[in-house]
């Protein structure tokens, strides 16, 4: 392209770029749209990414949405992970809180999306609020009324499991990210029953231990019908034998 190419795409609106490539966004073709994001010549990529593709799902729920399938397939990280880390640090500092916390149609934040994306030794949620402004940070962990007060971290405390103790180990790195006014603001957040994170890690840990207890009980009775069986058929070939 001519350098007057360049100056002439470099003044264009910012939607008109988005609108040409309508076709492939609504197919949620993710390398289309980041295609067009990485161009050097798009120069507002804010606004690329925080426009509503499908279902009022920014690009960032569709990286996130992409990585969950990946993980769900392969049983394994995707080689995606780096994609929403990448289109974040193209974005300025002051932008990136809007564009995190943007909720698609169910209300969902690209946070609550990347909770799915975890290991054991990995914290997607704390490395993305890395990238955020300290004193952004805590409205990333909120959400607006189509949730009913379901923020990211109650979202972490029904989905990560607590065995090693993993669910408490994740919100407590999260939470060192934030000034301590901001964290008890955030812990104190409800949903639409009135119960803050806290009480939904206490209910999955009931869950967790109640699984157990059932899976252990099941296990035992599954074994003492194996012992029955064995010596039905041991007197069976008794009888036979005499």
């Amino acid at each position: 392209m001519s350098s007057n190419g360049i100056t002439f795409a470099k003044q264009l609106p910012a939607q008109l770029i988005p609108t040409a490539y309508q076709g492939e966004l609504e197919d949620e073709n993710l390398d289309a749209v980041l295609g067009i994001f990485h161009l050097p010549i798009y120069p507002n990529k804010a606004s690329l990414a925080k426009m509503h593709i499908h279902k009022k799902m920014t690009l960032l729920h569709l990286l996130a949405i992409r990585l969950i399938k990946d993980q769900a397939e392969q049983k394994t990280f995707s080689k995606h992970i780096e994609e929403p880390i990448e289109v974040l640090n193209k974005i300025t500092l002051k932008d990136r809180k809007a564009l995190v916390t943007a909720q698609d149609k169910s209300g969902r934040s690209f946070l609550h999306l990347a909770v799915f994306c975890k290991t054991e030794k990995f914290n997607f949620v704390y490395e993305i609020l890395m990238l955020i402004p300290k004193e952004d940070r805590k409205d990333c962990l909120t959400t607006k009324d189509s949730l009913k007060g379901w923020t990211p971290l109650h979202q972490i405390a029904f989905i990560i499991t607590h065995e090693d103790n993993l669910s408490e180990k994740t919100i407590k790195s999260i939470l060192s990210l934030l000034p301590d006014e901001d964290q008890q603001y955030v812990k104190e957040i409800k949903d639409f029953f009135g119960r803050d994170y806290k009480q939904i890690q206490e209910l999955k840990q009931k869950k967790e231990e109640s699984k157990k207890m059932s899976d252990k009980k099941k296990g035992e009775e599954e074994r003492q019908k194996a012992e029955i069986t064995e010596q039905v058929l041991y007197n069976s070939q008794a009888i036979k034998t005499k």
